[in-house]
């Protein structure tokens, strides 16, 4: 029965956070939910969901239970310790991820307090007691995820008002300048550019900043916004933007690096940004093939 319990708590773990994914995805991007993302769902996060619960929360839980049922008073909030204290001390293995691991293990712990609610003696003061102590722990594991130690990307890109399509960022040119900063974030100032693509003059316009400052690494803390002549900025969801490929220039500049993305008034979604659009791939496409011949001219 114990066993039993077990996998029925790890499933409902795995269903709870792949269902949360799935609302907090469509509100976040404010469009359909397509069949792509239920299979990204199914075989991403409800996979990698359940084969933490099934390899590492069943064993803990079992655990936890060994633990706890020998102080039945505090049997409640030693047994939630162990699973939250346990989840948080997945960082060490897959990093910013363990946020993840503690929802788990949270839907874990309740779905088995669930199932076994009619076994356990019910006491208004040691629940009262279990109860704050559940919610200071929930708030202990909360400041945690507060605690930033990582790298960000901290960039905030200024791109022409209405502009919809290709943007090319190449850093590391020698002779630019170095990106404005306000506060701790590095500005990129996006201008129009174009390229011409044959001899008789067909020419591609896309959006441009060159700088010879680095290009920054780390988890993506960026920002958008549309810029008008006056200095006005627009927000730009973020489901409008669409991240490409990230490099080497190779023989066009020694040590240069360049950046592509795609942005959208028309496409904005999880689809956008996850795979862009092809009428921006081809205008990528020209500019990118252009751009770096002109180093072997």
């Amino acid at each position: 029965m114990r066993v039993k319990s077990k996998v029925l708590s790890a499933l409902f773990s795995t269903l709870v956070i792949g269902g949360l994914w799935l609302i907090l995805g469509s509100i976040d991007a404010r469009s359909m939910i397509t069949p792509g993302d239920f299979g990204f769902i199914i075989l991403v996060v409800m996979m990698y969901t359940a084969i933490g619960n099934f390899i590492f929360g069943i064993p803990v839980s079992l655990l936890s239970d060994w633990v706890s049922n020998k102080v039945p008073s505090f049997r409640f909030i030693i047994a939630a310790f162990i699973h939250l204290s346990m989840a948080v001390a997945t960082f060490v293995v897959i990093k910013d991820w363990y946020v993840f691991s503690v929802f788990a293990a949270l839907f874990f712990f309740l779905g088995e307090e669930w199932q076994h609610r009619k076994l356990r003696a019910f006491r208004v003061k040691i629940a009262v007691g279990n109860t704050l102590a559940f919610f200071a722990l929930l708030f202990g594991v909360w400041q945690l995820t507060q605690l930033d130690t990582t790298e960000k990307t901290n960039r905030t890109y200024l791109i022409p008002e209405g502009y919809e399509g290709t943007i090319v960022v190449l850093y590391n040119m020698p002779g630019e300048e170095e990106l404005d900063k306000e506060n701790d974030r590095d500005v990129v100032s996006l201008h129009m550019a174009e390229q011409v693509y044959t001899y008789v003059g067909d020419a591609v316009h896309y959006a441009e900043a060159r700088t010879s400052s680095d290009r920054t690494e780390g988890e993506l803390n960026d920002t958008f916004y549309y810029s008008g002549e006056e200095g006005e900025r627009t927000a730009i969801d973020k489901a409008c933007i669409h991240r490409g490929g990230a490099g080497d220039v190779g023989t066009y500049v020694e040590n240069a690096e360049y950046e592509i993305l795609q942005v959208t008034q028309t496409y904005c979604g999880l689809e956008f940004m996850r795979y862009g659009s092809d009428v921006y791939e081809r205008q990528e496409e020209k500019v990118m093939s252009e751009l770096f011949s002109e180093g072997s001219r």
